[in-house]
């Protein structure tokens, strides 16, 4: 059986330590903070969005292409985030999963 879902730490982060699973890391909370207000997009799109946020933004942490999308894959384990229906392309025009906040209605 499933044990309640418990509050998220946001607060007294520490890089050194290993995030507990319930803990949304920096890089997690700006995923979160691109799906919120940019919608729906895929990797290719969320990462170039986390890009100029991390370029324009002295607070956003620099993080790799790789590592936004292990953060990604972390929130959609977490249910936060969930793949939608919606047909999308790769940079290299390859069919590519649309990922958008769990919360919102499915298209």
């Amino acid at each position: 059986m499933k044990s309640p879902a418990r509050p998220l730490a946001l607060d007294n982060h520490s890089g050194e330590a290993e995030p507990s699973p319930d803990r949304v890391t920096e890089v997690q909370v700006v995923v979160l903070d691109i799906l919120r207000t940019a919608g729906p997009v895929t990797d290719d799109a969320l990462i170039a969005l986390y890009e100029s946020r991390a370029e324009h933004y002295p607070g956003v942490p620099k993080a790799s292409p790789q590592s936004v999308r292990s953060r990604r894959a972390e929130l959609v384990r977490k249910g936060l985030i969930r793949a939608t229906d919606l047909a999308g392309v790769s940079r290299y025009g390859n069919r590519a999963t649309v990922w958008a906040l769990s919360h919102t209605p499915a298209t």
